[in-house]
């Protein structure tokens, strides 16, 4: 019993002395950068996805002009291709094929003060379906952030490339 009083009371002088602070931190930086899709529409039907056979990255634009890095905007198709090759069983080949464009609508990176204050960075993409037999399908929106000083663009554009393929793999799995 007064073993557990000892521990309740290091426990809680260390969150007064700012542990917590550096616990949060270390979790954020194990974390990385992370991803998720929101459509611009109510989720649409899974049955749009169905039949589509083959997966593409396609055109790559950037709407922020200068905001964002070129390394960034060169960074989206090879994410978009390594991660989609994972996606080999939902999508084996063949037609119609979903081609996927990718346009950069934000991007913010922590410098160098925010980096010790709050190092929080965002990339925000709007996607754009294009099935090869004409049939339209609903934007959507990917967003990929993080709270780890070490994180660059290469991985804020991986942790959205993943989201995007996640998303992916769940509409194929879906059977609405």
């Amino acid at each position: 019993m007064i073993r557990a009083r000892w521990v309740a009371v290091i426990v809680l002088a260390a969150a007064a002395g700012g542990c917590l602070m550096a616990l949060k931190r270390g979790f954020h930086e194990t974390v990385g950068a992370t991803g998720a899709v929101v459509w611009t529409v109510p989720q649409p039907p899974a049955s749009n996805f169905h039949a589509c056979r083959s997966l593409a990255a396609g055109e790559v634009a950037n709407s922020v002009g200068s905001v964002c890095p070129p390394a960034a905007v060169s960074a989206v198709r090879p994410a978009l291709t390594k991660a989609f090759a994972s996606l080999g069983q939902e999508y084996p080949g063949g037609e119609p094929s979903l081609t996927v464009d990718v346009t950069v609508q934000w991007y913010k990176s922590s410098e160098v003060l925010g980096t010790l204050v709050s190092p929080e960075s965002w990339l925000i993409w709007l996607v754009k379906f294009r099935r090869s037999d004409g049939q339209a399908l609903p934007d959507l929106v990917v967003v990929a952030n993080s709270e780890a000083a070490r994180t660059s663009e290469a991985d804020l554009v991986e942790a959205a490339a993943k989201a995007l393929a996640e998303c992916l793999r769940k509409l194929k799995q879906d059977r609405r």
